[in-house]
């Protein structure tokens, strides 16, 4: 692949991660009968922390608006009912809690003001509410690589001005009501078993079919992290002290165009599909979102294992034998 800004592993991890990751080898017995709250079980990056905690023995409670857990027992709960949440937490007293359920819809809709508002702000509200009064070892809430850009500016979509939002109140609560709450802002994930209708499965899947996958912003610069690095991030977020209360970055440092990964995928997929990009939509064009040391904590004994080539070449293997019938969606 002809670009320099591919991330291949060049600082850093000089030996590659194994396809079969061995959670104990790293982690021991630091969750083992531990008692874990997780929110968000049934999502994508969720889904591998459920799995991550079941292997390292953790004894794992999932609470979401559906009652079918990834691991453990399951509390059927929504977010947004303060009493419900409240109940949950009395019920479960958890020793860590990851907080990665939300509405992580990007679009720039009205419908979504209220939706992203009452899930992503209030139902972080309500969860830290009945946290603040217990003794729980940590809690993560989930953040985006989409702060970065609203920082300085006004928030582009409800998602983004959600994710700001709940970012304030759980720093707040860190200073102000001394729970150790610490915020996770991951950047582009990817992986196995991720929904379709995100980029690198949408051109996974559509190139696996002899399509051709329709790109909007290939200059769009990301900084992508396999999945399984991002889990790793959030379990040594839990373990640092000097997280509570800051913003860590979960990402590679390293920028790469998406022109350039899905070129890569096309080389690895092998297909007689061609990516089309379609530079039409300027409302796609949005400022780098790169990880960044200098300006974040990150956790003491954390640094990104999978080279992007490695991971792309796990991700397109998983899909070659669950891809789905059809994906009905444009990239990015």
């Amino acid at each position: 692949m002809p670009s320099s800004k591919m991330n291949t592993g060049d600082a850093g991890i000089s030996d590659p991660v194994p396809a079969t990751y061995v959670w104990r080898d790293e982690f021991h017995d630091t969750f083992a009968d531990r008692s874990v709250l997780l929110t968000g079980s049934a999502g994508f990056v969720g889904g591998h922390v459920a799995a991550a905690l079941a292997l390292l023995g953790a004894d794992v409670t999932t609470l979401d608006c559906s009652a079918e857990p990834n691991a453990g027992r399951a509390i059927r709960a929504d977010l947004r009912d303060s009493d419900a949440v409240a109940r949950a937490i009395r019920l479960t007293r958890p020793d860590f809690v990851f907080h990665l359920a939300g509405v992580v819809d990007t679009s720039r809709e009205l419908r979504l003001v209220r939706e992203t508002l009452e899930t992503n702000v209030l139902g972080t509200v309500n969860l830290l509410l009945a946290l603040a009064e217990t003794d729980c070892t940590r809690v993560v809430t989930m953040g985006s690589s989409e702060e970065i850009a609203e920082e300085a500016s006004a928030p582009i979509s409800p998602y983004a001005a959600s994710k700001l939002a709940a970012t304030s109140y759980s720093r707040m609560f860190a200073s102000l009501f001394a729970l150790p709450v610490v915020v996770a802002r991951p950047f582009m994930s990817y992986g196995p078993g991720q929904q379709p209708q995100k980029i690198i499965p949408y051109t996974i899947c559509e190139l696996l079919a002899g399509r051709n996958p329709v790109i909007r912003n290939g200059n769009r610069i990301c900084d992508l992290i396999y999945v399984t690095d991002l889990v790793r991030g959030l379990l040594y977020a839990v373990q640092d002290s000097k997280c509570v209360g800051q913003v860590v970055e979960i990402g590679t440092g390293v920028g790469i165009k998406l022109a350039d990964v899905v070129a890569e995928l096309a080389h690895i997929v092998g297909s007689t599909g061609h990516p089309v990009f379609d530079s039409t939509d300027s409302a796609a064009v949005q400022c780098p979102q790169v990880a960044s040391a200098a300006l974040s904590t990150a956790p003491i004994g954390w640094e990104p294992r999978w080279q992007l080539r490695d991971g792309l070449r796990e991700t397109v293997a998983w899909y070659r034998q669950n891809i789905p019938t059809e994906v009905h969606a444009v990239g990015t």
